[in-house]
């Protein structure tokens, strides 16, 4: 009964340290920590690719893809400040992992 306890008891440690273990992982990660592994080019992507910059999320996603639907493409990755919701701060915080095509 002893082993069994001492076992219970090393297997709950080892379980709580993964746990933990994972939980500083995830949490370094964080949403800023998935980039993208080509730039995006605002004026094709859709909500799902916007959503994978930085400080991007889906209300800010959907706001610049309703601003090209109203206003017409991008001509250059500063058309973004126009934007709700995107300041400077955070358009240099994309800038790198932004590209403007033109359609």
């Amino acid at each position: 009964m002893k082993r069994r306890s001492q076992w219970i008891m090393s297997t709950s440690v080892l379980l709580a340290i993964l746990l933990a273990a994972m939980t500083v992982f995830t949490m370094g990660a964080g949403a800023d920590a998935v980039r993208p592994q080509t730039k995006v080019d605002i004026n094709r992507a859709d909500l799902d690719q916007l959503t994978t910059l930085p400080g991007i999320g889906p209300s800010r996603a959907e706001a610049i893809v309703n601003y090209r639907l109203e206003h017409g493409p991008f001509s250059s990755v500063d058309d973004l400040a126009a934007v709700k919701g995107v300041g400077e701060g955070l358009l240099q915080k994309i800038r790198p992992l932004v590209t403007v095509n033109q359609p």
